[in-house]
């Protein structure tokens, strides 16, 4: 799904557009396309989204993925085999944004 429609399926169930919500599990797809999925589009992903925005977060991050992918995800394990997993090694792990504790 595109960032528009996202962000239109949350301001017509949410109230609002919840802009930075939809690129935060999105944040990493320029640089790995489809398989940007496997970093934040699960259970864990919703929590740290929660986590930066605020509990208000949580009800527009699940209904990104689950737009994206059907469900949400308990891990990245749960991805369809389909989508090829990369190992990010250390360009993820700079990422400050992604570890926020």
């Amino acid at each position: 799904m595109h960032f528009d429609d996202h962000v239109k399926h949350t301001l017509r169930i949410y109230g609002r557009r919840a802009d930075e919500v939809h690129n935060f599990p999105d944040r990493f797809f320029p640089k790995y396309r489809i398989s940007h999925r496997r970093l934040l589009h699960h259970r864990l992903g919703v929590a740290l989204a929660a986590k930066k925005f605020g509990e208000k977060a949580w009800g527009p991050t699940e209904l990104h993925i689950i737009d994206d992918l059907g469900c949400v995800p308990d891990t990245w394990l749960d991805h369809n085999p389909r989508v090829v997993y990369l190992d990010p090694g250390d360009d993820v792990k700079q990422e400050e944004d992604l570890i926020l504790v």
